[in-house]
């Protein structure tokens, strides 16, 4: 049974998977990861977050140990997922800018990224949809969601 992950649900998860998973929910749906690696939080250095990479979905999913190891962060790569219908992974930084207002999702930063390994990268924050946009080289290569967390670091989970 191919699991239902297709529409992304902002500040909730995408289609069956939700925020606030726990791991063994997360199998339940779409089975074994094919890598799991771990990687230091940008909040403390001894938070280390697990990454459930999942590339044959072009899915990455992101659990943390300061919320009992629950999903706090899904990251798409792939145009099969959409928002509000329309895929925004391939879109141009224009006409993604132009979906998202008329979606009434506010930006509230848009960041040149660039490096020399990445010579055009620009991030595009939602923070108040809990969502970040990655492109290079004028196009949408990632959209990555998250639950939101309030200055307190209290998360609004989603109900499942």
């Amino acid at each position: 049974m191919k699991p239902n992950i297709k529409e992304i649900q902002l500040k909730t998860g995408i289609g069956d998977l939700k925020f606030g998973m726990l791991k063994p929910e997360v199998r339940q749906i779409l089975g074994e990861p094919e890598e799991i690696s771990e990687f230091e939080s940008d909040a403390s250095e001894e938070d280390l977050l697990e990454s459930w990479h999942y590339d044959t979905l072009e899915l990455t999913l992101v659990f943390d140990p300061i919320y009992e190891d629950r999903l706090v962060s899904i990251g798409i790569s792939d145009p099969h997922y959409k928002l509000e219908g329309k895929s925004v992974v391939g879109m141009s930084m224009e006409d993604c800018e132009k979906f998202l207002e008329k979606l009434n999702i506010q930006i509230t930063d848009n960041d040149d990224m660039s490096s020399e390994e990445e010579p055009d990268l620009w991030m595009i924050e939602c923070e108040e949809s809990g969502m970040l946009i990655w492109i290079s080289d004028d196009e949408v290569i990632e959209v990555q969601i998250n639950p939101i967390v309030d200055n307190e670091d209290n998360v609004a989970w989603p109900q499942r």
